[in-house]
């Protein structure tokens, strides 16, 4: 299968286009001032060690390292590092690992679960992937989905927190083959949070 490569570019918008955003997901996005594109060229699933396509990418940070964007889902979701199967992203041409895994066990069956691309980029053009769904138990491991819940659920979190957040169609809507042989697929909308600007009160308590 020939691994198709989106190359787009991203606008942080004013507080306006933010607020159709919010509307659309159900969410509300903090008021931004609007700052210079940021250009991106990835490969809108995540892959397994076989270079299988699984999950949709479906949160992107804009942060200069995986380290800033753990820092905050911690932060804000209170979720700490977990365990879970190795898979990669193919970012500007290059196989980059996930740097953190982290989510949170909501029930004795099921967690949110968040893979975060190990990148380092500074200035204008920084971006930090990451794909989250929900995590079921099953006999042959885990079964993922959810995965517009799982955004939205983060994107919401870190709405109400203060930071800015805005979404990026990426149609990555197809259905990818899980353990247990069912498929699972998202709408094929990012959620883009934008962590160059702390809010106040979260700033305030560092």
């Amino acid at each position: 299968m020939r691994t198709r490569f989106v190359s787009i570019l991203l606008v942080r918008v004013i507080a306006i286009a933010a607020g159709l955003f919010g509307a659309a997901f159900g969410f509300a996005s903090a008021t931004g001032l609007e700052s210079p594109p940021v250009p991106m060229q990835f490969d809108q699933y995540i892959h397994r060690e076989n270079g299988a396509p699984a999950d949709p990418i479906n949160l992107i940070f804009i942060a200069p390292n995986p380290e800033a964007a753990a820092n905050a889902v911690h932060a804000v979701l209170g979720w700490d590092p977990l365990d879970g199967s190795p898979m990669q992203f193919l970012d500007e041409g290059l196989s980059r690992s996930s740097a953190w895994q982290m989510g949170i066990q909501f029930s004795r069956a099921s967690r949110w679960h968040i893979r975060i691309e190990n990148v380092t980029r500074d200035g204008q053009g920084e971006y930090v992937l990451a794909a989250i769904h929900r995590d079921d138990n099953a006999a042959c491991g885990h079964v993922g989905g959810a995965f517009d819940r799982a955004r939205d659920n983060v994107a919401g979190a870190f709405a109400a927190a203060g930071y800015s957040v805005t979404t990026l169609d990426l149609g990555n809507t197809r259905s990818g083959l899980q353990c247990d042989g069912s498929y699972t697929a998202g709408d094929g909308a990012a959620a883009v949070i934008d962590l160059s600007a702390p809010p106040e009160s979260l700033a305030a308590r560092r």
